[in-house]
């Protein structure tokens, strides 16, 4: 769903910036172009609107970050005490489901596009309703029913599948000819349906006001083209006599959805005396109208929304939760494991089995730890740095007691590092992992977090190839500085989206970090 609205809002801010050019230039081709033109422009917009797909360039020059879903947020977790192993566990109260701000959006969204969908196709049920019980047939005109209504004040079009005209009761002569001319057109025409496109691209884009600006100037144009079909090779005077019948109704409120009326709205019907007495030549307008046509096809993808991977809550001090539970069930074997908490001083520590999908639901348990199972003061200062739900490890047990603990050690070779969070004076230290493109030094993927320890003679190197003269301490600072500039640099312009980060190239052997090398800044 998330994708979706995405995809939705690129397209909306790209056509909502196509329509507002159209709407500015209005002055300029409403005198130069057919009101056909005018009619194909809107609905090549209106198409393109309504099917909400995209696909952005790669640089897209317009490029709006979005917060990528958040991480779950450790959190003290419940005593979970433990049952015999012969009897079964009992179903746990598992807590409710939480509702993130991506399907908050979509909430918000989908009950809005249901709002309008309801209010406009509501009104058009209610008008026919309404008109139907007030009608009398009276005969047809061109193979359309016609039908006079006490309730009408204007002749109106209804009708999607089977049109049919309506007219107010004593319409005769002159008058009744061309309102039957004018709707009969518009039944041609299939403007109807022309009104539905419109009225599902505002459902869709109903937090767009230049989407309903669209609208009303696209069935304004309607009525403005509809009037010029009739008046086709006409001269003025039939002309003059066209705009005193289109006078002679005067329209109790605008006009129900989905229907066209005669009269139209009061701005409308200024714009429509106007083109009425405008009988020059007009242009055509086949290349600006395949101009527009390139526009809506290429313009969403000017337009990315991307996520950003960088961003995540800074752990909180009081993550670990309180070791309360008792021990597990008597039992021997090693499990691969994820520790969430370490009481050095109890030797104690509570750990879950790492089946990939470690979280608060979790079965989450509590055990004593041998003392020669190693120093947990090092083992609590590894957990605290780390901000997902906990260090994986490797734990033997020898009659329910944990008797070794064995912390998995790092591949030899390159990491590129980022967004680093050390102790002071410490030789531990958490980082983002990052995947690069060799050429650009730009991100492509973030591989995750992983816990570094830093041999005593590291190398500090920077991207020129200096060595680092100072202290571990300065130089992470320095480096951390950088990149929060770097970071704000894009949230303040937009021209720095989240491939691009300041990195350190980690260099490990024997399980250490051996040498520490600033990266050149990427390429933008």
């Amino acid at each position: 769903m998330t994708g979706i609205l995405a995809a939705l809002a690129e397209v909306s801010i790209s056509m909502g910036a196509l329509i507002a050019l159209l709407l500015a230039l209005g002055p300029v081709w409403k005198g130069r172009f057919r009101p056909q033109w005018r009619c194909w422009v809107w609905l090549l917009v209106a198409l393109r609107l309504a099917v909400p797909l995209n696909v952005s360039l790669p640089r897209a020059p317009v490029r709006l970050e979005v917060p990528a879903p958040a991480a779950a947020e450790p959190a003290v977790l419940p005593a979970r005490p433990e049952q015999p192993a012969s009897l079964p566990q009992a179903a746990e109260e598992r807590p409710a489901p939480r509702v993130t701000a991506e399907q908050a959006l979509a909430l918000v969204w989908a009950a809005g596009a249901g709002v309008v969908l309801a209010v406009q196709l509501g009104s058009y049920v209610r008008f026919r309703r309404r008109t139907r019980r007030w009608c009398t047939p009276e005969g047809q005109y061109e193979g359309l029913p016609v039908e006079g209504c006490a309730l009408l004040s204007s002749p109106v079009l209804v009708g999607l599948a089977r049109p049919r005209i309506l007219l107010p009761e004593g319409v005769e002569g002159e008058r009744r000819a061309f309102a039957l001319a004018h709707e009969a057109m518009h039944a041609r025409r299939r403007d109807l349906w022309y009104q539905l496109l419109l009225v599902w691209v505002c459902a869709l884009h109903w937090f767009n006001p230049l989407v309903w600006l669209l609208r009303r100037a696209a069935e304004r144009d309607l009525e403005i083209a509809c009037d010029a079909a009739v008046l086709a090779g006409k001269d003025r005077a039939w002309r003059q006599r066209y705009g005193r019948a289109l006078l002679s109704f005067v329209p109790a409120g605008g006009p129900a959805p989905l229907t066209s009326s005669f009269t139209g709205g009061a701005r409308g019907r200024r714009e429509r005396f106007s083109a009425l007495m405008q009988a020059g030549r007009t242009r055509r307008g086949r290349a600006a109208l395949a101009l527009v046509l390139c526009a809506c096809l290429l313009g969403g993808g000017l337009v990315a929304c991307t996520a950003d991977p960088q961003e995540s809550p800074a752990p909180a001090e009081s993550q670990t939760p309180a070791v309360e539970s008792p021990a597990p069930a008597e039992g021997n074997g090693t499990v691969a494991a994820v520790v969430h908490g370490v009481d050095a001083g109890a030797r104690r520590i509570l750990y879950t089995e790492d089946d990939g999908a470690v979280g608060e639901d979790s079965p989450w348990q509590e055990a004593e730890v041998d003392a020669e199972a190693g120093d947990l003061e090092e083992l609590e200062r590894q957990v605290g740095l780390m901000s997902s739900w906990g260090l994986s490890c490797t734990l033997t047990f020898r009659d329910g007691r944990v008797t070794a603990i064995q912390t998995g050690e790092l591949a030899d070779g390159s990491y590129y590092v980022g967004r680093l969070d050390t102790e002071e004076g410490g030789d531990f230290f958490t980082a983002r992992v990052y995947e690069l493109d060799p050429d650009t030094r730009q991100m492509t993927r973030a591989a995750g977090e992983q816990c570094f320890r830093l041999a005593e003679d590291a190398a500090l190197t920077l991207a020129d190839g200096t060595v680092w003269t100072g202290d571990l301490q300065s130089f992470l600072e320095d480096f951390a500085r950088d990149e929060q500039a770097l970071r704000e640099e894009g949230r303040r312009y937009q021209v720095v989206p989240s491939p691009y980060v300041l990195t350190l190239r980690a260099q490990v052997s024997g399980g250490v970090v051996t040498a520490l090398e600033r990266m050149a800044p990427p390429e933008k």
